[in-house]
């Protein structure tokens, strides 16, 4: 292998870290028992590596567990309200409890709900994934046409919450809202790459990410 070819695989490699199957991956690494709260129909966490893990989706709409069930992603899919998880599931039942891109479809109050009640049934940890700050989208023609953003979350609100939080999806500036739906502001590929590129500075200083990567490990609250 040429010096050329070694050096792109590289960096190709690196870069593959920051992306959020790989950072969830990590997270989950030592976690058996999962819970995907609001799990949607096609779920973050296709990408991780099985091994001996249970994992549960949850979502309050049936139609998209219908179509996970042909996807065997999970082992088990519950019809539910994530503001309500203590009534579904029994206290600290799960090693870690994450929930993407779920957050800003709730009011703040019924935000902080859901983050209380997470807290409740993890024993090791939660994760959080959410647009950095307020982004008015609207539910595209195949969703829950309740699915629309209502809230929008800072990096120093979920600090304050006791997670520790990074940056992932690149830098927000490179991301717009058009016709109610997230796009790339940019059409050249010079600006995908370097989106790209800029991943690891976005992890590093999330205030200037796309979307906030936030794990809350019970080890450190205590």
């Amino acid at each position: 292998m040429n010096t050329l070819v070694y050096f792109k695989k590289y960096i190709a490699d690196v870069l593959s870290r920051y992306t959020l199957p790989k950072l969830l991956s990590r997270e989950l690494v030592k976690q058996k028992i999962i819970l995907d709260v609001g799990c949607g129909r096609t779920s973050s966490l296709k990408g991780i590596t099985r091994d001996e893990k249970y994992l549960v989706g949850l979502d309050f709409y049936k139609p998209y567990l219908v179509e996970l069930n042909n996807l065997d992603i999970y082992d088990e899919c519950v019809l539910g309200d994530a503001r309500k998880l203590v009534r579904i599931f029994q206290l600290k039942s799960f090693d870690c409890v994450i929930s993407v891109e779920v957050l800003e479809h709730l009011t703040k109050n019924d935000g902080m709900i859901m983050v209380d009640q997470m807290k409740k049934i993890a024993k090791d940890k939660c994760v959080l994934i959410t647009p950095n700050g307020l982004l008015l989208t609207y539910p595209g023609y195949k969703d829950n046409p309740n699915e629309r953003h209502i809230s929008g979350w800072s990096y120093y609100e979920l600090k304050k919450l006791g997670f520790k939080v990074h940056g992932v999806g690149g830098i927000k500036f490179f991301w717009k809202i058009k016709n109610g739906q997230v796009v790339f502001r940019f059409k050249k590929r010079i600006f995908i790459i370097l989106n790209e590129i800029l991943k690891p500075l976005a992890y590093y200083f999330p205030i200037m990410a796309f979307r906030l990567f936030a794990v809350y490990n019970f080890k450190e609250n205590k």
